[in-house]
């Protein structure tokens, strides 16, 4: 399904187009802080340490500082954000084009994704395995429910913990799985969710 959406998405989309602007007045107030933390307890980047990491399809692999990204030309846009969970806002965007970046690295244009990680954690984190079913179906054999299926979706069957995540690259190998799905949590020992991706 998710190549096929790719698929989809790549007859639709076009890249000649771009995304529409809207005024100042149009910004939503107040803004929309979606994370798994109150904005008061948002990470701190040191800037000083920070580093963009370049990998891939790419000439120049030599991480970038902040200040080289500040000297690039920068852009500011007036959008709207549409969030996969159903929810939309519309905000003011600044900073480095894409496109400027991949060029500057020399990257293979012709690349189909781009992967943007986040910041390196002030604190290791676990990674986690989960196997789990998108859709379970019980049959109800005894009281009042006698006779009903009761669906229930992502039911987790196994959870592992692959290791420990310091903010570098890390290249897991896992054993094939049959008949479920996976996902995979980079998860500080507060709870707080650090990353995930599901296949």
């Amino acid at each position: 399904m998710s190549r096929w959406n790719d698929d989809v998405q790549a007859a639709l989309f076009n890249p000649h187009t771009l995304a529409p602007t809207y005024p100042a007045s149009a910004i939503t107030c107040p803004a929309r802080f979606n994370a798994f933390y109150d904005i008061d307890k948002a990470p701190q980047v040191d800037l000083a340490t920070w580093r963009l990491g370049l990998t891939g399809r790419i000439g120049d692999k030599q991480p970038w500082r902040i200040a080289q990204l500040r000297a690039m030309t920068q852009e500011s846009q007036i959008t709207r954000l549409i969030c996969v969970e159903g929810w939309r806002v519309v905000g003011q965007w600044s900073g480095v084009r894409l496109s400027s970046v991949l060029r500057a690295v020399n990257a293979d244009l012709k690349s189909r994704y781009v992967s943007i990680t986040g910041p390196i954690p002030r604190r290791p984190a676990k990674i986690q395995l989960f196997r789990y079913d998108a859709v379970d179906r019980t049959a109800i054999h005894g009281g009042e429910n006698r006779g009903v299926d009761l669906r229930q979706i992502h039911v987790v069957r196994a959870i592992t913990t692959l290791g420990t995540w310091t903010g570098q690259s890390l290249t897991l190998h896992l054993a094939p799985t049959v008949a479920q799905h996976i996902a995979i949590l980079i998860q500080h020992n507060d709870g707080t969710i650090a990353g995930a991706a599901t296949q």
